[in-house]
């Protein structure tokens, strides 16, 4: 086969394109540093460095977060070590010193007003907001969380001391059954006790007595629970507002009043009792969650909730802090006091109450107001453990974000080893190249002849 001299030429000209192509990319390497230029050059480092980006791109989603949650926690700290405060002084300085001295009523108009002006001050302070998220708004973190109507507090628009949404029953024999009460009785039965009473003489019908906040249903053991219910959604309602208890006219229909729990053909036979009615809107308000992933390796459950151990949670509902409900209590001497709230404002209002009035002398004004100090002081106990709570979970975001910048560090030193190179490799490596390139000039230049016109030249 002859070989021409158009041919070498066009040989020579490729192999000059690629040298010249070559030494372009170890140039190239040589001021960036990159260890490939495509993925099909390296697919496993390529594989790798995508890894990485990806590592490093959700590592600072989650410093983000933290963040911004720290941020928000830290602010809420602050707020809730001033309310702290501010109760802290309502109970050791302000009624010890009323209850404790020689005041007489004006000394103790001028407590007691104090008192509601803090009160006051620390629900504003709980309507804080944080950019434009309510600190203390629990998960609906757009809406004013706490309001103040008819010097009653409510909490999403639910009465902080409502405590009687449902109540379950249990009787001897273990069963239990569970009344679920319309939202418009919340407010009404706040605070009453239900029991069953399965012992009436044989073929009566149901029938209801009120004693004390005590609710006592009564029937024949031979009523099932499908009875029970036509009752409580019929003249159950007329039985409330007849028994005497002047709180209890304003019920007009029991019709929203379900049982759960047992199989309606399930006789009473046994009587059922139940502790204090419990607000399951406010106990749902009170533990609600609102999970941040911030590089614990989110997860759900089978039922698709999200593992708590898995996110962090910056819910801070702000009536968990308080406290909410009401509950019965027992001083020394074996006295009860029934319906004490367990929330620190409606403590406040309770306490400033008692210190405004003429009538009670200094000896009854202890007496009366024992059991809204021994509340206020539990209570108070409670919103320092939620607060200590907050301050534990500050530690764990420094905590969390301290490691999420060493991973970072990490990171970056992974992808580094895969999609960059050393200078000590790449510029000496582009001489190389640049040598080759120019020594192929110059081998073209002795081996290709010369065309017609260099010859007649």
């Amino acid at each position: 086969m002859r070989i021409t001299s158009q041919m070498m030429s066009n040989t020579y000209k490729r192999d000059v394109e690629d040298a010249y192509s070559t030494m372009c990319s170890s140039l190239r390497h040589a001021y960036n540093l990159r260890a490939f230029d495509k993925p099909s050059d390296n697919p496993l480092a390529a594989s790798q460095t995508f890894n990485a980006h990806w590592q490093i791109s959700l590592n600072n989603d989650y410093q983000s977060n933290i963040i911004d949650v720290t941020g928000f926690f830290n602010t809420a700290d602050s707020i809730t070590q001033n309310i702290d405060k501010a109760l802290s002084d309502t109970d050791s300085k302000q009624v010890l010193g009323a209850i404790s001295g020689t005041m007489n009523s004006s000394q103790r108009e001028s407590i007691a007003t104090q008192i509601l002006k803090d009160r006051d001050a620390i629900v504003s302070k709980l309507n804080a907001k944080y950019g434009d998220s309510y600190l203390f708004s629990g998960c609906d973190s757009l809406q004013t969380p706490f309001k103040m109507q008819n010097d009653q507090l409510f909490y999403h628009g639910i009465n902080v001391d409502s405590n009687a949404a449902s109540v379950t029953l249990n009787d001897q024999s273990s069963r239990s059954l569970e009344i679920d009460f319309p939202d418009s009785m919340g407010d009404i039965l706040n605070g009453y006790t239900v029991s069953i009473d399965a012992s009436g003489f044989a073929g009566s019908n149901f029938s209801t007595a009120v004693t004390d906040k005590t609710i006592t249903i009564t029937a024949d053991n031979t009523k099932d629970v499908a009875a029970l219910q036509s009752y409580l959604q019929g003249s159950f309602s007329n039985d409330l507002r007849n028994s005497g208890d002047a709180h209890l006219a304003g019920i007009t229909s029991t019709a929203g009043i379900t049982v759960e729990g047992l199989d309606s053909s399930i006789q009473l036979s046994q009587n059922f009792s139940s502790s204090k009615a419990v607000s399951s809107k406010l106990e749902n308000l009170a533990n609600e969650s609102a999970y941040v992933d911030i590089g614990l390796g989110i997860s759900t459950d089978s039922s698709g909730n999200i593992d708590s151990q898995s996110a962090f949670d910056r819910s801070l509902p702000g009536v968990s802090f308080l406290g909410y409900g009401t509950s019965d209590v027992t001083d020394d001497d074996g006295n009860v006091t029934k319906d004490v709230p367990n929330n620190l404002i409606s403590l406040m209002k309770k306490m400033a109450d008692l210190l405004k009035n003429d009538s009670l002398s200094n000896t009854d004004l202890i007496q009366k107001i024992s059991p809204y100090r021994q509340q206020f002081s539990e209570s108070l106990s409670n919103f320092g453990s939620h607060q200590t709570e907050l301050g534990q979970n500050l530690n764990f975001l420094e905590d969390t974000g301290n490691y999420l910048s060493n991973l970072k560090l990490s990171l970056y030193e992974k992808d580094n080893n895969v999609e960059y190179t050393d200078a000590s490799q790449t510029i000496p490596n582009f001489y190389s190249q640049q040598n080759c390139y120019l020594a192929c000039l110059k081998v073209g230049g002795q081996v290709l002849e010369g065309s017609l016109m260099d010859y007649l030249r």
